[in-house]
């Protein structure tokens, strides 16, 4: 057997020197940014076929083409100007000199006797200028580990507060599975969309709208930037990275240990993968954002793995349950766990446009027998075409997102080869991978191919191919495995099924006073054993009513026992749980609060763990992410961070805020009563007489606050309280005056209605106290 070090050089030479950072600019990526050179295209002669188009540093790329035709010399174009002439023998050109995360299309025309033929020009983008590639020893304030979404909106978040940080990736690709195929963004209402997430939405539709017109087709089936092509992706983040000169970026690091000093870890130990070389990375926080938990799994956090069993936590759907994908409903089984875990595949992008579509490749290992389950599906008439052999759904530019089916029998889930992958190695893993994409390319072969698929069948498979314009440095072939959950870290609190679920679809399940960011997704899971008798084990969705919007706690991303890490991906969850975190926006969301956190813990001196969670929500909130989620208080709402800090804190069982009706002088002193407790824990109910107030039954809901807050002197003494009747300004201030007196405080400053006898909305109540709870100094 060849020697691991071995092994490593051949796969270091198979993936050469890529780390590209491909991008798109305000113009048409598919186009010439010059005029087209001025050569005669027949749509019907063989034309040459750019294979590669690789970003070799920031300022050099490396074009690859097959001839198509017989050719005597071969010219290359560069935004429709003339770069090259080259002889007949010619497959590759080196063009060097250009300027970093700068787009660039080419086109590569055969000249012979029958003049000159051009090939359909590709688009990409030289690497990012802040990409780093020669420090063998380094200190910084933060460092990432893991370039995917999650990992960009970490360092983003950090570099952005002003702290040295570098983002390291064992891929030596950007931006995970947004950019790596996962385009369709998996959501469940924009109310949940803030932050980080939505600044790169929000650059995605600008986009389509600049280079293609407001009302073009391409902007409408971008879905307001939620849908997008993995090109435009990789420019959005590209740019958005670009523009900090205080982040460096390490594409290709492979992470192999950590150092630790006790229970805290002060360095990490990498190797760059194409130079060979063994760098050391000191930081004082660490952040994982793998896929796979390998940072926090190298520093000794514990974690999980598979699926727990139905006692575990109390959740309906763990451990062994079963789908029937014809009757879209779950069939429960044993309920046990187990160390199985859903199942991978690679989410494919497609098209049926003549002058864009790139064949199928054979794959390197083909087993017709895994796919013959599928000739009685098609038979039958179960199946009837590929759009039900895999989900194939629209993105713009005649581009299409396939994903795995539960029709398909198989689909392009391989089921099984996700269990082992969580804590294999390099190389294990390069192996699984390529099973992966095996599995895929096989399927593709044999509904296009094998003569016993019906003919009909097979000529409707063989319209589609891949986008040539995508993923141009890995031959067309998306370059994120869809890793749906790898170790998942026991941490300080766990996320199950029963913080995304409630009884009453229109109450919130659960409050976190600690959330930092939202999940809005229904809770699914794909498959971990293969079909059985029409069944998938393991394969469920709960959609609709069945999963609410839920609030994530910080807890989640501390693992227990280990200091100095921050968890934005493996999060500590049930396997259940993690079915509705595990979407792209939420990682976003996740890894921007970590690096709020790392923020912090680096200003303040402070383990991640110690931090006050208000200061990290309050600079969230600035930032406009979400953590709690209403259906009517728009981001541009005035008090919209006050509503969403309380929202946390329970003020609201419902979805709905009402934030601008006038509140009753019964909710505002049970929202005072609580916000009190807050600032003075140690402060207990106290109801000196239960008949006080004349017009306050004892089943009211505001009686221990309004008993309590009379007690603590901070509501007068009065026959009645007149619950219903609207809180004015002037009540209000007189109550924040004595609840701050009580606290030893005094506020420097209160927004107020200009009329200090006008009533006050439910949302400035709210700004009232959240402004009290921050802008209060010591009493003289």
């Amino acid at each position: 057997m060849p020697s691991r070090k071995s092994v490593l050089r051949k796969i270091v030479f198979g993936l050469s020197l890529c780390s590209a950072v491909s991008t798109c600019a305000w113009a048409d990526p598919l186009a010439p940014a010059s005029p087209t050179p001025k050569s005669e295209i027949h749509s019907s002669a063989p034309r040459p076929l750019i294979t590669r188009l690789q970003a070799l540093s920031p300022s050099t790329f490396l074009l690859q083409w097959n001839s198509g035709v017989s050719a005597g010399g071969f010219r290359i174009y560069r935004d429709g100007q003339i770069v090259a002439a080259l002889g007949g023998e010619a497959r590759e050109f080196k063009n060097s000199g250009l300027t970093p995360n700068t787009v660039y299309s080419y086109a590569v025309a055969a000249v012979g006797g029958a003049g000159e033929v051009l090939s359909p020009p590709i688009s990409d983008a030289t690497r990012l200028p802040n990409e780093t590639t020669r420090e063998t020893r380094a200190a910084f304030d933060v460092v990432v580990v893991g370039a995917t979404p999650g990992g960009i909106a970490a360092a983003l978040s950090a570099a952005r507060l002003g702290e040295k940080v570098a983002l390291v990736s064992p891929s030596p690709w950007l931006g995970g599975m947004m950019t790596g195929g996962l385009t369709r963004t998996d959501f469940g209402s924009m109310k949940s969309s803030g932050g980080l997430f939505k600044e790169f939405a929000d650059n995605v539709r600008h986009y389509y709208a600049t280079t293609y017109g407001p009302d073009s087709p391409q902007l409408k089936a971008s879905r307001d930037g939620y849908y997008f092509e993995p090109r435009v992706a990789k420019w959005v983040f590209g740019r958005m990275l670009a523009g900090q000169p205080n982040l460096s970026v390490m594409l290709d690091h492979h992470s192999r240990d950590v150092k630790k000093q006790g229970n805290r870890v002060s360095a990490l130990y990498v190797i760059d993968r194409p130079r060979m070389i063994r760098k050391t990375l000191g930081a004082k926080v660490f952040i994982d954002a793998t896929y796979e938990g390998d940072l926090a799994a190298q520093s000794g956090a514990a974690y999980r793995i598979g699926r727990e069993g139905k006692g575990e936590f109390g959740e309906e759907h763990a451990g062994e349950l079963f789908w029937d994908p014809l009757q879209r409903r779950v069939q429960f089984g044993s309920g046990k766990g187990d160390r199985k875990v859903q199942a991978y595949n690679y989410r494919l992008i497609l098209t049926q446009r003549a002058d864009n579509l790139t064949p199928f490749p054979a794959p390197k290992s083909y087993d017709r027998n895994r796919y013959l389950t599928l000739l009685p599906d098609i038979a039958s008439g179960r199946i009837k075409s590929l759009e039900q052999v895999m989900s194939i759904l629209p993105l713009p530019a005649g581009k299409f997102d396939a994903n795995n089916h539960p029709l398909g029998n198989p689909s392009t889930d391989l089921i099984g080869g996700s269990d082992s992958y969580p804590e294999a190695d390099l190389w294990e893993r390069e192996a699984l991978a390529q099973a992966h994409r095996d599995h895929i390319l096989g399927l593709l072969y044999f509904v296009q191919n094998d003569p016993d698929v019906p003919l009909s069948f097979r000529q409707e498979a063989g319209r589609w191919g891949f986008a040539s314009d995508e993923f141009v440095d890995n031959n067309h072939f998306p370059t994120q495995l869809y890793v749906r959950e790898g170790r998942r870290i026991v941490g300080r609190a766990t996320f199950t099924e029963n913080d995304a679920r409630s009884l009453v679809p229109e109450r919130r399940p659960n409050f976190h006073p600690d959330s930092i960011a939202v999940a809005d997704y229904p809770i699914d899971s794909h498959a971990t054993s293969p079909e059985k008798n029409g069944l998938l084990e393991g394969f469920f969705y709960l959609p609709g009513n069945q999963t609410q919007p839920s609030q994530v706690p910080f807890g989640t991303m501390i693992p227990l026992g280990i200091e100095g890490v921050v968890v934005s991906v493996c999060v500590s969850s049930s396997h259940i749980g993690y079915g509705t975190l595990r979407m792209e926006p939420v990682f976003m969301s996740l890894g921007t609060a970590a690096g709020v956190a790392a923020h912090l813990a680096v200003k303040e001196n402070l383990a991640p763990s110690r931090l006050d969670i208000e200061a990290i929500q309050r600079q969230l909130l600035r930032q406009g992410q979400v953590i709690c989620v209403f259906t009517d208080v728009p981001l541009e709402h005035p008090h919209w961070a006050a509503l969403q800090y309380f929202g946390t804190k329970g003020f609201f069982p419902e979805y709905e805020a009402r934030p601008d009706a006038a509140i009753t002088r019964a909710q505002a002193l049970e929202w005072g009563w609580k916000w009190l407790q807050t600032q003075k824990p140690e402060l207990r109910p106290a109801i000196d007489d239960a008949s006080a107030f004349s017009d306050l039954r004892p089943d009211h809901a505001a009686f221990i606050a309004a008993h309590s807050l009379r007690h603590w002197k901070i509501l007068a003494a009065s026959p009645e309280l007149r619950p219903n009747d609207p809180l004015t300004s002037s009540e209000a201030r007189e109550w924040l005056f004595n609840a701050l007196k009580l606290l030893g405080r005094r506020h420097s400053s209160a927004a107020s209605p200009r009329k200090s006898g006008a009533s006050m909305t439910r949302a400035q109540w709210c700004q009232w106290l959240y402004d009290a709870q921050s802008n209060v100094h010591p009493s003289n």
